[in-house]
C-alpha cells in the first residue's frame, strides 16, 4: 500500500499565484502579465514561481517562442517541451558563470581607459541614483 505524501503548508500568496498559472501549454501566461494581474513585481513573481517548483514540487514550465509564458504541464510531452526552455537557460547561465570566472578583473579599467565616456556615464548615473534615493526618502 502506498503512503500518502504529506503536503507542506502553502501560504495564501503562493496559492493565489498557483491559481493564476494556467494548466496546459495552450494558453501560457507571461510573467509580466501575471505580475500585473497579481499587482506584484516581476522579480517577485519569478522568485515565487521558483519556490513553487523547488519547495512545493509544482511542475511549472515555460515557453519562449510564439505564445510565450509559463504553464503547468498536463502530460509528459508538455513537460518535456517546457524543459527545453529551462535547459537553454541553464546552458546560458553556465556560459555566464564561466565568463565571470575567466574574466580579467582589470578588464573594466582597460575599457575605462579606452572610452572616457564610461566614467562620465557612471558619474551621471551615480548622481541620479542619489537624487532618486532622496526623492524616495522624502516623497514616497
Amino acid at each position: 500500500m502506498e503512503q500518502a505524501i504529506k503536503l507542506k503548508p502553502m501560504p495564501q500568496r503562493f496559492r493565489r499565484l498557483l491559481a493564476s498559472i494556467p494548466k496546459g501549454d495552450t494558453n501560457p501566461i507571461a510573467i509580466t502579465d501575471l505580475a500585473k494581474r497579481l499587482n506584484m513585481e516581476e522579480r517577485t513573481v519569478q522568485y515565487w514561481v521558483n519556490q513553487l517548483i523547488v519547495d512545493y514540487g509544482i511542475p511549472i514550465c515555460s515557453r519562449r517562442t510564439i505564445n510565450a509564458g509559463i504553464f503547468i504541464p498536463l502530460n509528459e510531452d508538455q513537460r518535456q517541451a517546457g524543459l527545453v526552455t529551462i535547459r537553454a537557460s541553464q546552458q546560458s547561465l553556465s556560459r555566464r558563470i564561466a565568463g565571470v570566472e575567466d574574466a580579467d578583473l582589470n578588464r573594466v579599467k582597460e575599457y575605462e581607459a579606452k572610452y572616457s565616456d564610461i566614467d562620465e556615464e557612471r558619474r551621471v548615473h551615480g548622481e541620479q541614483m542619489i537624487l532618486w534615493d532622496l526623492y524616495e526618502q522624502y516623497y514616497i
